[in-house]
């Protein structure tokens, strides 16, 4: 296994190397001139896959949802102060969570 990564180095070095000591000058030179006429686009068949759509009649048990909405008080307001002192009301949510076999 250390061979082969001595190998893998000793490579890429020389191949840095050679990149590295080698003078490339470039002068001179132009892009060509293009002329581009009008033409005709391809003909494509595409053919899509086909989608149906539809419904199908599902059963399902939902969360139930209970807002204990306290009575009022004398003074014929409703309050309900949390720890920041911000009237809310006491919400309960029961969700009952089977395995679906189905899945």
């Amino acid at each position: 296994m250390t061979k082969w990564i001595v190998g893998a180095v000793v490579i890429i070095a020389a191949v840095f190397g050679w990149m590295y000591f080698t003078d490339t000058d470039v002068d001179g030179g132009e892009l060509p001139e293009v002329e581009v006429a009008g033409g005709e686009m391809p003909d494509v068949d595409v053919r899509g896959p086909e989608v149906s759509t539809g419904t199908k009649e599902v059963t399902m048990e939902v969360p139930t949802v209970d807002v204990d909405v306290p009575e009022e008080d004398n003074d014929g307001d409703m309050d309900v102060v949390d720890e920041e002192g911000v009237n809310t009301p006491d919400v309960d949510v029961d969700v009952e969570v089977e395995e679906n076999p189905d899945r």
